[in-house]
């Protein structure tokens, strides 16, 4: 009896210790993308700017109509336009520091509901609520 206690709670304690190498695993990928995707849409911003582009990935991963990772929301079919072109990840640490605080929750920017923004020198025609200025992006939300 006491040797198949021993093996289930070492079995749990395995699949245990796997789910936190996979969450471990997801998460530094999460960090690598989110912080490609802000130097890539936001290197010359300011810092809130940058903060906003991150935080419009995290909305779209919490949305049901996006992906259920930061990876998969950034590489999705035609939402980002350098992801065509995309080769190789150029980030440096302070684009890494922006996506760990945004994944912590170590920000500001917790009711900022944005799920898209653009520059402010295109005009799409999309039928979203506008929430913000930031820098030289305009953000809407989904209504």
């Amino acid at each position: 009896m006491r040797l198949w206690i021993a093996a289930v709670i070492f079995g749990v304690t395995t699949l245990s210790a796997q789910a936190q190498v996979d969450d471990l695993v997801e998460y530094s990928k999460s960090v690598k993308c989110l912080a490609e995707v802000v130097y890539r849409e936001s290197r010359g911003e300011p810092y809130v700017g940058k903060l906003a582009v991150a935080k419009v990935v995290m909305n779209r991963v919490q949305h049901p109509k996006y992906p259920k990772t930061v990876c998969k929301v950034i590489f999705q079919d035609k939402q980002f336009s350098w992801v065509s072109k995309f080769k190789h990840f150029k980030h440096t640490e302070e684009f890494r520091q922006i996506a760990e605080n945004i994944l912590a929750g170590n920000h500001n920017l917790h009711n900022f509901k944005a799920t898209h923004f653009h520059a402010r020198y295109v005009a799409p025609r999309w039928r979203l609520k506008r929430t913000a200025i930031i820098g030289n992006h305009i953000f809407y939300q989904e209504t």
